[in-house]
Parts: C-alpha cells; structure tokens; sequence
C-alpha cells in the first residue's frame, strides 16, 4: 500500500487523539500544571511518531 506522507501523518493523528480521548474517559481531575504537563508529553510522543514515519517513507523512496 503506497500511503502519502500527508496521509500518513494524518493517520498517526487520527490514531494519536483517538488514544487520547479513550484515556481521557478514565481521567480523574488533574491540577492545571499537571494538565499542562501530560499534554506536552502527548505533544512530544506524536512529534516523535511524525519524525519516525517521516523517516520510514523518506527510507523508502
């Protein structure tokens, strides 16, 4: 299957926030800075995903 760079990235995103709202169901009420701090680790793992799928098609070509 020959998926786009776009597509793909698209589809980690989808994936990514998918996890996230499924995990947000079992969320108990978090501070602020706690808040701040799980979404820039979330931010950080899908940054890291892109980069590795990025790699993978850029390997591929």
């Amino acid at each position: 299957m020959n998926v786009s760079l776009g597509q793909a990235i698209a589809n980690l995103i989808d994936e990514k926030l998918h996890q996230d709202a499924e995990n947000s169901r079992f969320a108990t009420d978090f501070p602020d800075s706690e808040k701040q701090a799980r979404d820039d680790q979330r931010v950080a793992e899908l940054i890291q995903l892109i980069d590795q799928e990025v790699g993978q098609v850029l390997a591929a070509r």
